[in-house]
């Protein structure tokens, strides 16, 4: 499974992206960061492993400010 990580600023951030997205009918996970790279903010990203690309222009098109993405394969 891909792990394709859309960052974002905080939990809250985080909580709301994901509720977009199950509205929308597309699964994510809320994740903490732990790496310490700069565009993980307070660390928290949504990981969409399916349709990410429409998640990502959904959480855009929303107002959800989006600090970074990280694409690939699981290790």
């Amino acid at each position: 499974m891909d792990k394709n990580l859309i960052i974002v600023g905080s939990i809250t951030y985080a909580m709301k992206g994901k509720e977009i997205l199950s509205s929308n009918g597309i699964l994510s996970y809320i994740e903490k960061i732990t790496d310490g790279k700069p565009d993980a903010g307070c660390g928290y990203a949504l990981n969409v492993p399916n349709n990410f690309d429409s998640a990502y222009g959904i959480l855009n098109q929303s107002g959800m400010k989006i600090r970074s993405v990280r694409r690939g394969k699981r290790p």
